[in-house]
C-alpha cells in the first residue's frame, strides 16, 4: 500500500493490531486563521465520512460540514486521529480542514507479541504526552521511509507489556515498542502519531516505554496523571 503526504511518497504501515493507511487524500490548501490541531477520536456517520469528534479533554466537536477522508472505511465507527479545524464563529460547531489518521497500539502479552516480540529495528521518538482525559499515551514517531521496490512492502510496529512490577505511586507497565523495517528503504524521515489505550491503569501508575533508537535504547517514563 502506498500513501502521500504532501505530494511525496511517505510511509507505508501496517499497526499489528488493525491495517489503516497513514493520511487522508485530502489537499494543502487549508485556511490557517483559526487553524486547531489536535488529538481526537473521530466519529463516521457513513463510510469514508467524518461527522464529529471528541478532544482528549472529553469535548465534543460537532462538524458543520462532513470531512471526507479514504481511511475511515466503516460507517457509525471511532477511529483516532490528529484533527486539524477551524472554530465557527457561534462556537457550537467546527469546520474540519484534515484529519491524520493515528495508530492504536494496543499493547500485547509477551505471548501474543511472539512472532514479532524480536523486531528491534531503530526509530526515533520526537515527543510523548498523555491524554488529559487519561484515556491513552499519545506518541509522535519518526521512521526512515523511502520508495519500496515491491508494492506489499511495508513497515510493522506495535507495543508489548513485558511486565508489571510495583512503583512508589502504584504500578509500573513495562512496555516496549517493536519495530520491522521489512526491507522499506530509509532515505527521508516521517513523523506518524499513535496512541497507546491507557483507560485501565490508574492515576499515579508508571508506563516504562523502551524504543530501540538509532543512537541505542531509549528509556522514558510517563506517571498517568
Amino acid at each position: 500500500m502506498k500513501v502521500t503526504v504532501r505530494n511525496i511518497l511517505c510511509l507505508a504501515m501496517l499497526c499489528l493490531c488493525m491495517s489503516c493507511t497513514l493520511t487522508d487524500d485530502d489537499g494543502d490548501d487549508y485556511e490557517y486563521t483559526g487553524l486547531v490541531a489536535e488529538m481526537c477520536d473521530v466519529h463516521t456517520s457513513e463510510a469514508r465520512q467524518l461527522v464529529a469528534a471528541t478532544t482528549d479533554t472529553d469535548t465534543r466537536l460537532s462538524f458543520s460540514e462532513p470531512l471526507n477522508v479514504s481511511w475511515a472505511k466503516e460507517q457509525d465507527t471511532d477511529y483516532r486521529a490528529l484533527l486539524y479545524y477551524n472554530k465557527e464563529n457561534n462556537g457550537n460547531t467546527v469546520r474540519p480542514i484534515r484529519a491524520q489518521q493515528a495508530l492504536i497500539l494496543t499493547p500485547k502479552t509477551m505471548e501474543d507479541a511472539k512472532d514479532w516480540y524480536d523486531n528491534r529495528d531503530p526509530v526515533s521518538l520526537a515527543t510523548a504526552w498523555f491524554a488529559k482525559n487519561g484515556k491513552y499515551l499519545n506518541l509522535c514517531i519518526d521512521f526512515k521511509s523511502g520508495s519500496a521496490d515491491s508494492e506489499d512492502a511495508r513497515q510493522t510496529v506495535g507495543i508489548v507489556c513485558e511486565k508489571i512490577t510495583a512503583s512508589p505511586t502504584g504500578n509500573r507497565y513495562h512496555y516496549r515498542l517493536c519495530h520491522a523495517q521489512n526491507g522499506v528503504p530509509t532515505y527521508y524521515t516521517v513523523s506518524q502519531y499513535a496512541s497507546i489505550p491507557t483507560r485501565e491503569i490508574q492515576s499515579g501508575d508508571v508506563i516504562t516505554l523502551d524504543i530501540q533508537t538509532w543512537d541505542g535504547v531509549l528509556t522514558k517514563d510517563f506517571i498517568k496523571p
